[in-house]
């Protein structure tokens, strides 16, 4: 298979920035997801990631310079995005947190390795306009995706630019300004919940606190700068 040394061997030299991007999303809750579809979509999602790090990083880690690998995971990756209705089923928000964890763990263990120069971050965009949203509308019937806009693929690059090269971010987390969705609201609405050991977005199930999220994301729609979606 494709890895460093192959990489190598075909003449393209050492390996500076490694980006692991795999994803797809098919199902819906926990209960009309089978065994096989949340199998499915572990070994795209985080399997296929795994690979990417065990093909890669050894090599890296042997070049002794500095280099960076980077998962990309979702906002899906940080909160309940499914329950939220506001993202793919509940396989692909398992397979997303899997990710983000993953990467956590990774970046400690470089940390502690000696003389290891690699590092370890994580991309966690909100919804992208790539075909990905389209196939997960059709692989769930039509229905689970309820996003009014995309952000374009080259605000991405633009954030992976200054999240990795300026500030160094393990983070990579776009500007509420720039999303469909409330990203950094949802993030802390999660946190809020966890702290107060409530259940996941109890709000959902509040009809006063669902109305004031309701209203809360009618407003970032409102305030959002209409060129960038």
């Amino acid at each position: 298979g494709i890895n460093a040394e192959y990489m190598g061997k075909k003449g393209f030299g050492e390996v500076g920035f490694l980006f692991l991007n795999a994803g797809i999303s098919i199902g819906l809750g926990v209960l009309g997801t089978s065994s096989a579809t949340l199998r499915k979509q572990l070994d795209v999602n985080v399997i296929g990631v795994w690979h990417g790090i065990q093909a890669f990083l050894p090599a890296m880690i042997a070049q002794q310079t500095p280099c960076r690998v980077c998962a990309t995971s979702s906002i899906a990756g940080l909160i309940n995005a499914g329950l939220m209705g506001i993202g793919g089923g509940v396989a692909y928000t398992i397979s997303k947190h899997a990710v983000t964890l993953a990467m956590e763990v990774l970046y400690a263990e470089l940390r502690k390795k000696a003389g290891c120069q690699v590092t370890a971050h994580i991309l966690c965009p909100g919804p992208v306009d790539t075909p990905y949203f389209k196939r997960a509308l059709d692989n769930a019937g039509g229905g689970t995706i309820k996003i009014t806009g995309q952000v374009p693929v080259g605000s991405i690059v633009e954030l992976l630019e200054k999240g990795l090269l300026v500030d160094g971010n393990f983070y990579i987390i776009p500007d509420a300004a720039t999303q469909p969705v409330p990203v950094q609201l949802l993030i802390q609405s999660r946190t809020d919940g966890i702290k107060a050991g409530k259940a996941p977005f109890a709000e959902m199930f509040d009809q006063d606190a669902r109305r004031r999220m309701t209203d809360a994301v009618q407003a970032h729609h409102k305030a959002l700068p209409k060129a960038k979606l």
